[in-house]
């Protein structure tokens, strides 16, 4: 006995994993902005919002350095060759901080955001708190 298949059933069966797929790409965050950027020795690079609301940053140290992550109120996060995610809460910016004597290569991505993202690198002060 053949067992004939319903021609609606099949283009479900068909339609399913290309809509899970759409819906996969759908969940990606379009405004995410992506730094790749070279930290000077002795040097670091600040990140802040223009509107100073909150975001999300994921940190991926390329460099077998080790970097700092300074953020306001919270204690310094050390970041080896590894990725790290962070959250920087609203008024608050955020610091990587390469204190060694080489260059360090990171890749930053800066997401959930409305604002447009600022960033510089600047020579480490004396002063090497938490970013103000």
């Amino acid at each position: 006995m053949e067992r004939k298949i319903n021609p609606v059933k099949g283009i479900i069966i068909l339609l399913l994993p290309l809509l899970g797929l759409g819906c996969g790409v759908l969940n990606k965050d379009s405004k995410a902005f992506t730094i790749n950027q070279t930290i000077a020795a002795h040097s670091k690079m600040m990140i802040a919002l223009e509107d100073k609301s909150g975001f999300n940053l994921d940190i991926e140290n390329q460099s077998n350095d080790t970097l700092v992550l300074e953020r306001k109120g919270l204690d310094n996060l050390m970041i080896t060759k590894a990725s790290v995610k962070a959250i920087i809460e609203p008024e608050a910016s955020a610091s990587l901080v390469n204190a060694s004597g080489r260059e360090a290569r990171v890749r930053v991505r800066i997401s959930n955001h409305k604002s447009k993202v600022l960033h510089r690198v600047e020579p480490v002060s004396a002063d090497t708190t938490a970013t103000k």
